[in-house]
């Protein structure tokens, strides 16, 4: 699965599924990019090849 990091304009930044559903919302783009990382590293256990995007 693809994660997306997308930044609202109030501010707040999305971490998103590859189907668009909202797996958290964060006060920055930092914490956002080391929870994708986070979660990255965890399915990487599984065998699963996954990408984190950060959306324009």
């Amino acid at each position: 699965m693809n994660f997306y990091i997308k930044e609202r304009p109030d501010n707040t930044v999305l971490l998103l599924s590859d189907i668009g559903q909202t797996i958290a919302t964060f006060n920055s783009l930092e914490d956002a990019v080391d929870s994708c990382s986070d979660w990255l590293e965890h399915e990487s256990q599984y065998g699963d090849y996954s990408e984190c995007f950060v959306l324009d």
